[in-house]
């Protein structure tokens, strides 16, 4: 990777971050107090419409964006015609959510899913308006001017959010705050950059771009209904008070995970399309964020599965109990979440269709393992998750070594890079938790002894990886401190 892209790269993956860490802070912290409001059942009604909202947007961001991200050049008269295409597609996927909710509510006999979706589905048409927009602030790597506007639109949710709970408004608070936030955010980045379309449309054009966009399209539905086809089965198998426990124990490690694996994978696709004519450029490039993503996500993931008991007590009370075992699954299953990049790296060569057949196999296998669970419980069926993702990553590796040269023996030890600090950081979550005290106090020691351990290990250890987040980290301050003397 050259040194300018480097650079950028790092500057990209710390804004990405601060966005993410922003937006679902805040709505982590609006989840939190409406927690303590709502029962169970009724974080159960929503993440059924969070699946279809989920997915419908994912449609809107993916159809054409992803086009305009990877693509070496561009010019105004195929932008032009992307744009209108993504807008005639995103109402015509409102008004599917708007004829259907009627269908998905009967199904899954709550009435008041038909509101809801109508609603929430409105975030879909919005979407398609500015996220070409975004696209543009994606491909230009501009993930500062991103957050900024994330900022905006997320202070709007949380203010809306928190007043409408307040005041008793119960689950449309999430409803209405959500969507205020998509609409204030896409206003701030239409605003941000300075694109706007032709009065030109060329069929051909948007047909040629989707036969790239549709392989990648498919991968991200497939990848969504990957992670949430378990939320469909429960709601309708079983109830949805489970189902409200499930998707809280989804909740916690699913934001984490966004918060550090979604930023780089968002800046590993920019970055790495960059370097789709350099192979051995790339494949340096794509260890190096396997490494860091691993290093931060494997003492996170298995970190928060030992404090799940006092972290659920202490945030959501003990009504709320029934989501620990859930959550403890759910953070082994989204352990082998950053591993997904490698996909990612096959998308920025523009070989989307060896992606595309990875997720289709791993969404058949899903399906199958959660058919032959369901009979069991809940739990089981939570469990085979894990069995259905770490089969499918095998076989990711095994085509990233074909095609990418990425040796086995490289991408274990690329996955394995934060082992031995983490097992250390379990041993004292371990004994920490035998201590009799107040849970508050048992969770901050948890995870202040937990953080202090894995770094002190991994710096005696001169853990390599440890060592080139810390160099990032210092020559950040170094150069900042700089500026800030030739300025005084």
């Amino acid at each position: 990777m050259s040194q300018n892209l480097k650079e950028q790269s790092i500057n990209s993956f710390i804004w990405k971050s601060a966005q993410s860490l922003c937006t679902l802070g805040m709505t982590f912290v609006i989840q939190l107090i409406l927690a303590r409001i709502l029962l169970p059942e009724d974080f159960g009604i929503v993440a059924i419409t969070t699946v279809f909202m989920t997915l419908a947007n994912t449609i809107i961001d993916t159809s054409f964006s992803s086009a305009v991200i990877q693509r070496n050049t561009l010019d105004q008269k195929l932008i032009s015609s992307i744009f209108y295409a993504n807008l005639v597609l995103s109402v015509f996927v409102y008004f599917v959510l708007f004829f259907t909710a009627p269908v998905i509510s009967v199904f899954y006999q709550e009435p008041i899913l038909v509101t809801i979706i109508r609603i929430q589905g409105l975030k879909v048409i919005f979407s398609g308006i500015y996220s070409i927009p975004q696209a543009f602030l994606n491909r230009k790597m501009k993930f500062k001017t991103l957050f900024v506007c994330s900022l905006i639109g997320t202070i709007g949710q949380a203010v809306i959010g928190i007043s409408m709970a307040m005041s008793g408004a119960g689950i449309w608070a999430l409803v209405i705050s959500t969507l205020a936030s998509s609409i204030i955010a896409g206003g701030a980045i239409i605003i941000m950059e300075p694109w706007r379309p032709s009065l030109f449309f060329s069929f051909k054009m948007v047909k040629k771009a989707l036969s790239f966009s549709s392989k990648v399209l498919i991968i991200r539905v497939l990848r969504k209904l990957f992670y949430n086809v378990r939320v469909l089965a429960i709601g309708k198998v079983y109830d949805t008070q489970i189902l409200g426990f499930f998707n809280k124990g989804f909740q916690f490690p699913s934001t984490a995970m966004t918060v550090v694996d979604g930023s780089l994978t968002s800046v590993a696709f920019s970055s790495l399309s960059k370097l789709q004519n350099n192979t051995s450029k790339l494949l340096a490039s794509l260890r190096q964020y396997v490494r860091i993503s691993m290093f931060i996500c494997t003492p996170l993931m298995i970190g928060m599965a030992f404090v799940a008991e006092p972290m659920v007590l202490v945030l959501l009370t003990d009504k709320w109990e029934g989501c620990i075992p859930y959550l403890q699954i759910i953070c082994i299953t989204q352990l082998f979440l950053p591993l997904n990049v490698k996909t990612t790296a096959f998308e920025a060569l523009g070989e989307s269709g060896i992606s595309m057949k990875l997720h289709v196999s791993g969404i058949l296998l899903s399906i199958i393992f959660l058919l032959l669970c369901i009979p069991f419980s809940p739990l089981v069926m939570t469990l085979s998750g894990c069995v259905s993702n770490l089969v499918l990553h095998i076989a990711v590796a095994v085509v990233s070594f074909k095609k990418l040269n990425y040796k086995m023996s490289d991408q274990i030890k690329d996955a394995l890079c934060g082992g031995i600090p983490t097992l250390f950081m379990i041993l004292v979550l371990i004994l920490l938790n035998y201590l009799n005290c107040h849970i508050l106090l048992k969770l901050c020691m948890q995870i202040f002894s937990g953080v202090m351990v894995y770094v002190i290990i991994s710096y005696i250890t001169k853990n390599q990886v440890f060592y080139t987040i810390y160099g990032i980290i210092k020559s950040k301050l170094f150069k900042r401190k700089n500026e800030n003397c030739k300025t005084n």
